[in-house]
């Protein structure tokens, strides 16, 4: 434990650290997390990696990304349709 001089703040340290650590599970949680989390998510960072593409003129390569993206979204949305919805 980290030495500190009064009590109180020993305890505050603790429920802060703890804060920390859960928070982002709880986060995971409450958004669906999972599965469709991770789709979306590959979906994004095709669509990152395909405009990359487009703007070094690999028009080809850039096409087929964004197709890649396009499918894992739609996918997203008809297998998991309470996920997210505004996104």
């Amino acid at each position: 434990m980290i030495p500190t001089p009064f009590p109180i703040m020993r305890t505050y340290l603790s429920l802060v650290l703890c804060w920390l650590a859960i928070g982002p599970l709880a986060a995971l949680a409450q958004s669906g997390g999972g599965e469709a989390g991770e789709l979306y998510f590959r979906g994004y960072m095709l669509k990152n990696e395909a405009e990359k593409l487009e703007q070094s003129n690999d028009l080809g390569g850039a096409q087929a990304k964004y197709e890649e993206a396009r499918q894992l979204v739609a996918k997203v949305s008809q297998d998991f349709p309470q996920w997210q919805p505004e996104v």
